[in-house]
């Protein structure tokens, strides 16, 4: 049997139509399962099944920052698609992709997530006022 079924407006069975700025939009009940079976419609008591996607592995990592304050330090090598750099420091710290370009900043007690990379590497970190005294910066690598 096809999955699509014919209809002319005025004849048959009706549709459901909500109208939005004179345009008529159909009104659907929806029902789940694979092609070709109903496991129902959805309820309450019988909800769209959805997940949330987990991370596939985690890995805690640090970086010393630089004894030269103006300089940056990149993070170990470490396959990832997001790193979240948590600034445990009490002076707040900037991050950078990279290598290059523009930074952004983690002030103290905040954190990060950074996402779209691929592998953790990419971000480099110094203190914001630039002082040679060294801090301890700890992250996430997360694979997704």
């Amino acid at each position: 049997m096809p999955d699509n079924v014919g209809y002319t407006p005025g004849s048959g069975a009706t549709i459901a139509a909500d109208e939005i700025s004179t345009v008529l939009f159909q009104r659907i009940k929806l029902v789940h399962g694979a092609d070709g079976v109903n496991d129902g419609d959805v309820s309450a008591a019988n909800p769209l099944p959805s997940s949330v996607p987990g991370a596939a592995s985690v890995t805690i990592m640090s970086l010393t920052t630089a004894a030269t304050g103006s300089n940056y330090t990149a993070f170990s090598s470490q396959a990832c698609n997001a790193l979240d750099i948590v600034n445990t420091s009490s002076v707040a710290i900037e991050y950078r992709r990279g290598g290059t370009g523009n930074t952004m900043t983690i002030l103290s007690g905040s954190s990060r997530l950074v996402v779209g990379i691929a592998n953790a590497n990419e971000i480099s970190v110094r203190r914001v006022d630039q002082s040679n005294t060294q801090i301890t910066i700890p992250a996430e690598a997360i694979v997704i």
